[in-house]
């Protein structure tokens, strides 16, 4: 068997031992659909409020509307008021369903809204025209949009485990390091050989730290660890190999997974819409990055259903990438700072040599006029072209003795200058 049939082997192994044991894939699948069903009772409790404070607006508006769409009929031609229809009024028929309706046909109306609501998107088709569903909406939206973060970016996440751990699969390094520490060939590390394998690679971890770390990477809080989640152990202690790894993977994955979702939102859009291609891009794109203009808007009941989830696992997928690329500027930008950090020490440690180098030639020059003032002193005459002092050349002063003194460019205090004139 050759080295690269061996490797395949041991991916089989452990992508079956991962993903098709029943207890684990059960988990796997109640880990990914809670965020999801969360967020959806979330959503549908906003729309049950909403729904039972803005229904009675509704009547009246559509009541209002239809009278004045009756008058309109009246003192109008035909090929008027069509010409107004055609501009954008909006006409109320006896059978059309409510928009803020908890139960019937219309039921996705208010439901996307309070999704739309809650996400921050806001298309702006729908609005609360009451002072009590406007407070309603602040205090809802205060608790309810930061869970919705919440789940949405947990959903992403666990799609993220998904590619992550195909995307480990191909990596060499990864399976061959794992199955070194599975010494029972399980496909999973026991708390032992997990313990084992964080020293080996260099991490002194106490017992406490063992427990925390597998509670924290552990999926199904189960007393093994799959590779997977040994992957998912390495990125936690920043192990160099997997850091690289993480960088790269967050990146690539994030923008494949985002470019594929915008795809697929895309050509569904044209069909259950009838929107064109570029407009249905430009809508996914302006829902996902919760811009959310209104200038298109689902108008069909698949297409505000499709809408929900579409928005749900999307908003969770860009979030991720905008967070990779943000993670990559802070690291280039802290590599920057580093490095000119670096800079402007090496540049101030060559300016105080510098002034150091200075300080002590002014020291020599300064030693040696204070010799030459002591030797004047014990012979007791002036200062005399008989009087010879063994100086040497480096410690000579620039300048001859005189009257006014000497002072090396500031560097000696007054009283200095006044010992420093010829005796």
């Amino acid at each position: 068997m050759t080295k690269v049939q061996g490797l395949n082997r041991l991916r089989w192994k452990y992508a079956r031992q991962t993903f098709l044991p029943w207890k684990l894939a059960l988990c796997k699948l109640l880990v990914g659909v809670r965020p999801m069903a969360v967020a959806y009772v979330l959503v549908m409790l906003g729309q049950l409020v909403l729904c039972a404070l803005e229904k009675d607006q509704e009547l009246l508006w559509r009541q209002g509307r239809a009278e004045l769409q009756n008058r309109l009929r009246q003192e109008l031609t035909p090929e008027t008021y069509r010409a107004l229809v055609d501009s954008g009024f909006r006409e109320v028929h006896p059978n059309d369903a409510l928009h803020w309706e908890f139960t019937g046909p219309s039921h996705s109306w208010s439901l996307m809204y309070s999704f739309t609501l809650v996400a921050s998107i806001g298309y702006g088709d729908m609005s609360p025209t009451s002072d009590r569903s406007r407070l309603f909406c602040i205090a809802f939206t205060a608790v309810a949009t930061p869970t919705l973060v919440v789940m949405y970016l947990g959903m992403a996440k666990n799609v993220m485990q998904i590619w992550h751990f195909f995307a480990m699969m191909m990596t060499k390094e990864n399976i061959l390091t794992f199955h070194k520490y599975d010494y029972d060939g399980s496909g999973q590390l026991d708390r032992a050989e997990f313990a084992i394998a964080l020293h080996d690679l260099g991490y002194p971890v106490s017992e406490e730290d063992v427990d925390i770390l597998m509670e924290e990477v552990n999926i199904c809080d189960s007393s093994q660890v799959t590779i997977q989640e040994f992957s998912q152990a390495l990125l936690l202690l920043e192990f160099p190999n997997a850091r690289r790894q993480k960088v790269r993977l967050s990146v690539f994955l994030s923008a494949i997974c985002t470019f594929v979702w915008l795809m697929i939102g895309t050509l569904v859009f044209t069909q259950l819409e009838a929107w064109g291609f570029v407009e249905s891009l430009w809508f996914c794109w302006e829902t996902l990055m919760t811009i959310g203009l209104g200038d298109y808007v689902p108008q069909t009941n698949a297409g505000r259903w499709f809408n929900l989830t579409y928005g749900f696992i999307g908003l969770g997928q860009l979030s991720l990438l905008l967070q990779a690329i943000v993670d990559l500027l802070t690291k280039h930008t802290s590599m920057l700072g580093r490095l000119e950090k670096r800079l402007m020490e090496g540049a101030q440690g060559a300016a105080l040599q510098d002034v150091r180098k200075h300080h002590r030639n002014v020291k020599t020059r300064s030693s040696a006029e204070a010799r030459i003032r002591d030797s004047k002193a014990s012979l007791g005459s002036p200062c005399s072209p008989e009087l010879k002092v063994a100086v040497s050349p480096s410690s000579r002063p620039s300048e001859p003795c005189s009257s006014e003194g000497w002072d090396p460019e500031g560097y000696l205090d007054d009283e200095e200058d006044e010992d420093l004139v010829c005796l």
